[in-house]
């Protein structure tokens, strides 16, 4: 296949270490991973016929991949979360960053889901989708709703992180986690990707994801930049990412076709319009001058063809 085009992406192992074992999801690396299924503070068990699968070292392509993902996999009715967690060693007061490739493999087609990356730092590992330390995540249930993000990264394109759900006050964390220093200089900790889906028993949504190259990096120190191929296929990214003054948005479209660029905020107001009308088949890119704009967290929407893809770009100031 061929490639078309070189960007930039943050590579949060570049300075830091990686605390994780195992994150490349490869088929070796299931011995470092945890695996429950469970329901929530209020089952013991899954509600409902929907009881994931999952696989270490299968074999798919995704934007930020790299060879082995670990696949997810359910259909049917109710309620279930499957956790992937590991026992890490924090450091009191040190500043942690977590992120991971994520695809949806249904084309758009998951609903009422989530996928978690979470930190607990006493007891025993998350065991279900409210508890302990967000650090970032996919929600589809929020307000305004998250996605769909078909390929991306959390660190790119999750939704809710600590400021964006307030309604459940133990969820605190961000993109930069602070360990605390009430707990000893060094203490145990669990990671954890905690991820599932909801029906009403009415409905059955298929459930299919691939996730790789997730990461828990002990510094919050800027990261090196490293060439990232993208190939000939449907994407939208920004780069840099966050940024302060401009950011490229570049985008890759497989035919000639009418599109819509634009700009939301996250109360899903249309901030700008950046392009309407025809665009041939490739790669495009367009610069955006945020000058006049207050949003912190900013949505970039490409439309095309009844097709909808979300960017998340974050402003600093």
């Amino acid at each position: 296949m061929i490639l078309l085009a070189i960007f930039t992406l943050l590579n949060l192992s570049g300075q830091g270490v990686d605390i994780l074992k195992g994150g490349s999801m490869g088929a070796n690396d299931e011995a470092f991973w945890t695996v429950e299924i469970v329901g929530r503070g209020d089952f013991a068990e899954p509600v409902g016929d929907q009881i994931p699968e999952y696989e270490f070292g299968y074999q798919e392509e995704c934007l930020y991949c790299d060879g082995e993902v670990l696949h997810v996999w359910a259909a049917g009715t109710g309620y279930v979360n499957i956790i992937f967690s590991q026992e890490v060693t924090l450091k009191a007061g040190a500043k942690y960053k977590a992120d991971g490739a994520f695809k949806d493999l249904t084309g758009g087609l998951l609903n009422q889901w989530w996928a978690q990356l979470k930190i607990a730092i006493e007891g025993n590992p998350p065991s279900f989708e409210n508890e302990d330390i967000k650090l970032m995540g996919f929600n589809t249930y929020l307000d305004p709703p998250c996605g769909p993000y078909i390929d991306g990264t959390w660190a790119y394109d999750a939704c809710d992180w600590y400021g964006l759900n307030d309604e459940i006050p133990n969820l605190v964390g961000g993109i930069g986690f602070v360990a605390p220093d009430t707990l000893g200089e060094e203490f145990p900790a669990y990671f954890a990707i905690v991820i599932g889906m909801y029906t009403d028993g009415t409905v059955s949504y298929p459930y299919d994801i691939i996730i790789d190259n997730v990461s828990f990096i002990d510094s919050a120190a800027v990261s090196t930049i490293k060439p990232h191929k993208f190939k000939n296929e449907l994407y939208l990214v920004n780069y840099p990412n966050p940024f302060k003054q401009q950011t490229t948005i570049a985008y890759n479209i497989p035919e000639r076709t009418y599109v819509r660029l634009s700009i939301y905020n996250l109360l899903g107001e249309e901030i700008t319009c950046l392009f309407e009308g025809m665009k041939e088949q490739g790669s495009h890119e367009i610069v955006f001058d945020v000058s006049n704009i207050k949003s912190n967290v900013l949505i970039c929407r490409l439309e095309f063809n009844d097709r909808v893809i979300n960017r998340k770009m974050t402003l600093m100031k």
